[in-house]
């Protein structure tokens, strides 16, 4: 079973390879702050669309559940596209496809177990049931660490 633990892991790697002097603000990227308790970064462990409507997430207090209601958005961000690829290679400009979701199980279908995710949780000031995911942010890249994103996106 893929539960996104090697991507999480690889992740942790590559951050502290890092000098020291980058890798608390990269850490506050990948896993986000204490500043801010409703927001919740790491890596995509799983997705629900049964029993519990959930999302599973690797981060800074490890494997971490976030029940969805019919509140939750999802959103997904794809660089790893030809055309960037392609773009990138010439020095050429590249944008970031996104695409929005209210059904989670659409998500499911671009979210990819081991990609970076950021998780918004319902709070009293953005409304909602308190700690239900409000909003989840799928990515195929790894946009929380400077690298070459070819090599992010396994081309």
């Amino acid at each position: 079973m893929r539960l996104g633990l090697r991507e999480y892991v690889g992740a942790i790697l590559a951050i502290r390879a890092l000098p020291a002097e980058q890798q608390a603000k990269i850490y506050e990227n990948f896993w986000g702050t204490i500043e801010k308790p409703y927001v919740y970064g790491g890596i995509l462990a799983g997705v629900n669309t049964k029993i519990i409507p959930s999302v599973w997430v690797w981060g800074r207090r490890g494997l971490q559940f976030f029940r969805t209601d019919e509140y939750s958005v999802y959103s997904y961000f794809s660089m790893c596209n030809e055309k960037n690829l392609q773009a990138l290679t010439q020095n050429g400009t590249v944008s970031v496809d996104r695409s929005i979701e209210t059904d989670l199980s659409l998500w499911k279908e671009e979210a990819k177990l081991g990609q970076f995710v950021t998780i918004m949780i319902a709070s009293p000031e953005n409304g909602g049931m308190v700690g239900n995911l409000r909003e989840a942010k799928g990515h195929d890249w790894w946009g929380f660490i400077p690298g070459d994103i070819r090599k992010q996106c396994g081309k």
